[in-house]
């Protein structure tokens, strides 16, 4: 298998993680983009042509307000349906794995297994949920308005839409460079916190025999030197983090400002008038500040990712608790890959 169908298929098999009628919710993110962007062209078609001594006639601020509606109604709708579609999914998934453990054996060890399985699988399951909020939601958002973006840029003139088109390239490339460090972070961070809670749990199993041996100090320096490494990955996941976020601030800034100097241009040359900049200027800090959150779509992967496998590989098990023999293990059956 290529290294390109690694990636790209388990993307076709995410979908198998929703239900047939799940996949409603999933228009809802587009209509939201959707209603932003015919919200702001409202508002720049309303000041086509206006004069300045008519820009606060009755129905110009009529039908302003009306469009800052339309983009809160549609705000309000992506955050809704994303959790109505989130606990649905996340519900669906915690009554699997329930069931899962309940058709396993009941012996004293297995039952106290299969609560601690419950309990850790908490975390996987807070982590898918904000992968759907965060990732798939916003992400299907920001991609509906990029598209809806360009092409209003481009209707109003094509020097805008080069500009847009540069720094969403340049967004891009930024988050997968970045974003791909982030992951390698993340992984790291889980895995050293999954050995300090591992270490810990054997010590608390073991600590009559410790105490008996007297190698409390040489079991305390262990648990240190797990606890340092956890904070130190901790830390370079917070450096990646933090270059993320400030890679985004400074190409929204820098974004905002060339579109100003364009705009100027623009309007020195009768292209536009200033109240259409104005709108033009006022979109694109609403915009852009929603495209600089793409780095949530990245975190919210590099947190749901591990989490993914252990959900999917308790769901696929015949019975791990009762010791009849597991099927073999596929590393290409994600719960949601992206």
């Amino acid at each position: 298998m290529t290294a390109s169908n690694k990636h790209t298929r388990p993307l076709f098999k995410a979908f198998r993680l929703f239900k047939r009628h799940d996949l409603f919710y999933l228009i809802v993110p587009v209509a939201c983009g959707l209603a932003i962007t015919i919200a702001l062209l409202v508002i720049y078609k309303t000041l086509h042509g206006t004069q300045e001594s008519e820009i606060f006639k009755t129905t110009h601020l009529a039908i302003a307000c009306g469009a800052i509606l339309l983009i809160g109604l549609g705000r309000y709708a992506e955050r809704y349906f994303a959790e109505v579609l989130a606990q649905r999914v996340v519900t669906r998934i915690r009554l699997e794995v329930f069931n899962k453990l309940l058709s396993s054996t009941s012996t004293d060890d297995a039952l106290h297994e299969r609560s601690s399985t419950f309990i850790r699988l908490t975390g996987d399951m807070t982590a898918a949920r904000n992968w759907i909020i965060s990732g798939l939601v916003n992400g299907i958002v920001l991609a509906t308005l990029l598209v809806s973006s360009i092409l209003l840029l481009m209707f109003v003139h094509p020097y805008l839409a080069v500009t847009a088109i540069a720094a969403f390239a340049l967004i891009t490339l930024t988050s997968i460079v970045l974003g791909r460090q982030l992951l390698i972070a993340n992984q790291t961070q889980r895995s050293r916190r999954t050995r300090l809670i591992n270490r810990l749990s054997q010590q608390l199993a073991s600590l009559s025999t410790i105490l008996f041996f007297n190698q409390s100090g040489k079991e305390s320096r262990r648990y240190q030197a797990r606890n340092q490494a956890l904070a130190k990955a901790t830390l370079t996941k917070a450096h990646w983090t933090g270059l993320l976020r400030a890679a985004s601030e400074i190409i929204m800034w820098g974004t905002l400002i060339a579109l100003g100097i364009v705009g100027m241009h623009l309007v020195r040359f009768n292209f536009i008038n200033t109240q259409q900049l104005f709108v033009i200027l006022t979109s694109s800090i609403f915009l852009l500040h929603r495209f600089k959150n793409v780095y949530r779509v990245i975190e919210s992967w590099a947190a749901f990712r591990p989490s993914n496998f252990r959900i999917q590989s308790l769901l696929h098990r015949r019975d791990r608790f009762s010791g009849k023999k597991k099927p073999a293990a596929s590393p290409e059956i994600p719960l949601l890959i992206f």
